[in-house]
């Protein structure tokens, strides 16, 4: 089960400068070299790079911004509570789902 989720989950391309990328060493670095640049001592948050983060195909339409924003309240953490599966073990994040 946890094999068939990490492949599901596992990034099978990327946009890389305009060009698509699908070999998993060449993601890898890309992800590496990324989060190398943003956790390096020298970081910039002017800087206006952010391909890694330009590429994703999914962007938060107005609606899902705005249901993210705010403080989460304890009938949310209920509800989410309520919704996990009983018995599983937790996942890579360390929650059930």
């Amino acid at each position: 089960m946890e094999k068939k989720r990490s492949e599901e989950w596992t990034i099978k391309q990327i946009n890389i400068q305009n060009n698509i990328e699908t070999d998993h060493a060449n993601i890898l670095n890309h992800v590496k070299d990324y989060y190398e640049g943003i956790f390096s001592e020298d970081l910039n948050l002017d800087n206006d790079d952010n391909s890694f983060l330009n590429s994703t195909e999914h962007k938060l339409n107005d609606a899902e911004k705005q249901s993210c924003d705010g403080i989460i309240n304890e009938y949310e953490c209920q509800l989410a509570l309520k919704e996990m599966k009983h018995m599983k073990s937790p996942g890579s994040d360390g929650l059930t789902t």
